[in-house]
């Protein structure tokens, strides 16, 4: 194949997006292509507020003006209408890769840059779908056109199916247009879409890191983070613990119903923010990089996820990376990654997850099942593979 330039799009360098398109890039470039990633900051809005102040202004209107205080997803009306990124700013590439391109290049402008090149947009939440939510939560407007949107005030409301119509009439523009998705379920909603149904959208699992690590010896681990060997052990994790959506409480209040009962298990907490903890066996973490949370991942046992909504989330992935099972809620995208991991658990209801935290605790997971795992996850979403079939996707 001949060497592309490739420009990965992305309003964030961090996040899931960011870190896809960084981690897509510096595998490319291994594989001999020029490709870079272009984001306007290199954080969140909410660490760096004045990194990008009209950004910051524009989220501040969507969260505390424009969405409906009941509803629990991020909306972005104003924020989408931002554009951060000239048409000289990719020039000289030849394949335009959009993972969270919201804020960075106004829909409207989209055509402009695209020209007759190759875009190939990776969907990393249903932003893209809807009239501005990033997750529907239940709601099907987003396949009739957004009509009456619950997550916005009503003085928004057409301004919301304006949107999702703006959205469909640009990627309609594009001559050369490839969809992606690292989910099923995600590339199944975008069929039902009005924004993007008619469009192919092809299944690619979001890659891990090129250079993973191995993990320690659980009891090492365990041994360094003063947790019992006999516990079994648990982590929920979310960059903010905070997040409605990630519903990391819903984690917190099962385990400590079920540790009431004098419950041989520890669970870690990963992430800032979050509730005071009083709950015996819960060990807040705080934010971990590097080796850091190479120890704690090596001590786990299951990863907890209680979100309400996800799509392909990195932390279960470089979680069973690691031989960490998963507890997740039967929901979105997230039953699409116990298929492949034998001792994973699904549950709807909270009273099914303290459940599942009193059995659990009760049994020990086997060395050898740790290990078939690891080689199963890191077979599915390795980096050269995701990679190579993107770049077959530019070629089509």
């Amino acid at each position: 194949m001949v060497a592309l330039r490739i420009a990965h799009l992305s309003f964030s360098a961090s996040g899931g997006a960011g870190t896809v398109a960084t981690r897509l890039a510096a595998t490319q470039r291994a594989l001999g292509h020029d490709a870079e990633v272009l984001s306007s900051i290199t954080g969140t809005l909410h660490t760096t507020p004045l990194a990008k102040p009209r950004h910051t202004l524009a989220a501040g209107l969507d969260q505390y003006v424009v969405k409906a205080p009941d509803f629990h997803a991020p909306v972005s009306l104003y924020r989408n209408r931002l554009s951060d990124l000239a048409s000289s700013d990719v020039a000289d590439a030849d394949v335009i890769h959009l993972h969270w391109p919201h804020g960075l290049i106004d829909p409207d402008e989209l055509t402009t840059i695209a020209g007759n090149r190759m875009v190939v947009w990776t969907l990393h939440d249903m932003a893209a779908l809807t009239g501005g939510c990033h997750y529907s939560l239940g709601c099907e407007g987003f396949t009739s056109g957004c009509e009456g949107c619950p997550a916005v005030r009503a003085p928004w409301k057409k301004a919301i199916t304006r949107s999702q119509q703006r959205t469909a009439e640009a990627l309609a523009a594009v001559p050369h247009l490839r969809l992606a998705s690292p989910s099923q379920w995600l590339a199944t909603e975008a069929s039902r879409s009005q924004s993007v149904k008619g469009h192919d959208v092809h299944v690619i699992p979001n890659p891990l890191p090129p250079n993973l690590t191995e993990p320690m010896a659980q009891k090492d681990a365990k041994t360094q983070l003063g947790i019992p060997q006999d516990h079994t052990v648990f982590m929920v994790s979310a960059s903010n613990l905070d997040d409605p959506v990630k519903a990391a409480r819903v984690a917190l209040e099962a385990f400590g119903e079920a540790s009431s009962g004098g419950l041989r298990a520890t669970l870690l907490v990963v992430g800032q923010g979050g509730p005071a903890q009083t709950i015996p066996n819960v060990r807040p973490l705080g934010y971990l990089r590097g080796d850091q949370m190479t120890t704690a991942l090596s001590a786990s046992d299951y990863l907890v996820v209680p979100s309400l909504a996800e799509n392909q989330p990195l932390a279960i992935s470089e979680a069973q990376a690691m031989g960490v099972s998963l507890i997740a809620r039967d929901a979105t995208g997230l039953p699409e990654h116990t298929v492949y991991d034998d001792d994973a658990k699904l549950f709807s209801h909270p009273s099914e997850l303290r459940d599942l935290f009193d059995t659990l605790a009760k049994a020990s997971r086997s060395a050898s099942s740790r290990q078939k795992l690891m080689a199963v996850a890191r077979e599915r979403f390795d980096p050269a593979t995701a990679a190579t079939r993107y770049l077959e996707l530019y070629s089509q």
